[in-house]
């Protein structure tokens, strides 16, 4: 029950959703994506890598590319970094250090194909599945980006 616009905020997955979501919904001024990730491949291959290195990675490779098809979208129709290039929008985008699955890089990248406005920050004592705990300490960062 909220006067459009508004904004979303999204981790990890949620960040990339909240990226797809400003860029399809005009209710949706902008996005505050923490940690998301750019391509979905490199970001399900880093998740095998920390939590299931048992899983033959070829075999996670092959499920990550069938994805797209079983979702109904083009092949790259789940990556943000696509998304962005196509529908760019208004978001902050926040990363940490020590992450496999959004690294920096990553999360540069979307911040770079972003609309105008867009900001980037990044936490330097965090890992991934840590960054959401750490919002506290970006809240008067975030504040003032919205505010602006």
């Amino acid at each position: 029950e909220l006067t459009p616009p508004v904004a979303v905020l999204g981790a990890s997955y949620g960040g990339a959703v909240a990226l797809k979501w400003a860029g399809e919904d005009p209710r949706v001024a902008e996005a505050l994506a923490l940690t998301p990730y750019a391509e979905l491949e490199p970001a399900i291959l880093a998740i095998r890598d920390r939590y299931a290195r048992w899983l033959p990675r070829r075999w996670v490779r092959r499920a990550a590319a069938r994805l797209p098809r079983l979702a109904g979208v083009a092949p790259g129709g789940l990556d943000p970094a696509r998304w962005l290039a196509e529908r760019p929008v208004r978001a902050l985008f926040i990363a940490t250090d020590g992450d496999p699955i959004a690294p920096p890089e990553a999360v540069k990248l979307l911040h770079r194909l972003a609309r105008p406005g867009s900001e980037y920050r990044h936490l330097t004592n965090g890992i991934h599945e840590t960054a959401p705990f750490q919002f506290g300490e970006l809240l008067p960062e975030v504040r003032g980006w919205l505010e602006r």
